[in-house]
């Protein structure tokens, strides 16, 4: 086949041929640095999300961390608490039957004995003797007190101990149970030291008087006893 009619077009062929090559290398090049760009972006996202991953990780791990160690405390929390109560109420009912049982062993055969022994002395017209009786019921009623408001500071002290992490609400009741013990032996003592009075003069309202009073206590006791185990309870419903 001849070629020849594209010799005058030689230059020009060439010419064009170059900048199909130009233009072809131009592409060549753009497409490599377009992958080399898209190769890049594909690492950075992938150490973007390796670094996102990481971070989610130590945090959900520090969060677990943290629930597992609050769950803990309120179960310790929970556990001594309820322990404290438990001793405190075992201690409470140690204290009011001790209480109960000291009136009926020590103070009722203290009162007997006064009677007796001063019948016999007032038979003989002995006011010596008489004294010595009122100054020994008195010494022996005295001691019974002190006993009684030994064991009520070992009451307080009971209290003291779980007032450190007790509720608003067991705290009050904490403090009226104190007021109310404290006031019943402050009433006792001063029945105590009118009784042999009240005895001689035969006064019969007195007797009456005197189991009023115990039972108010007792009653009183209780309702507050009641209270405070119910805030108790709360209290610990909320740990």
């Amino acid at each position: 086949m001849n070629f020849d009619f594209l010799i005058p077009y030689i230059d020009k062929l060439i010419y064009f041929i170059l900048i199909l090559l130009i233009l072809y290398a131009i592409t060549l090049v753009k497409s490599k640095a377009k992958n080399r760009a898209l190769k890049s972006d594909i690492k950075e996202i992938t150490d973007n999300k390796e670094q996102v991953i990481s971070k989610y990780k130590k945090e959900i791990e520090e969060i677990r961390k943290t629930h597992e160690l609050d769950i803990a405390r309120r179960k310790y929390q929970y556990e001594s608490k309820r322990e404290a109560y438990y001793k405190f109420l075992m201690f409470l009912d140690n204290y009011n039957a001790k209480a109960s049982s000291e009136m009926t062993e020590k103070f009722f055969p203290l009162v007997d004995e006064f009677m007796s022994s001063y019948l016999k002395a007032s038979n003989k017209n002995s006011k010596k003797e008489e004294n010595a009786i009122l100054t020994r019921f008195f010494s022996k009623t005295n001691k019974v007190t002190k006993e009684a408001y030994e064991d009520y500071n070992k009451l307080k002290m009971e209290t003291n101990t779980i007032k450190l992490s007790a509720s608003k609400k067991v705290l009050e009741e904490l403090e009226s149970l104190e007021n109310m013990t404290k006031e019943g032996l402050d009433e006792a003592t001063k029945m105590m030291k009118r009784m042999p009075t009240l005895i001689l003069s035969n006064d019969k309202d007195f007797n009456k008087e005197y189991q009023d009073y115990i039972e108010i206590y007792g009653k009183k006791a209780e309702i507050i006893k009641k209270y405070l185990i119910e805030f108790m309870r709360l209290d610990l419903n909320q740990i």
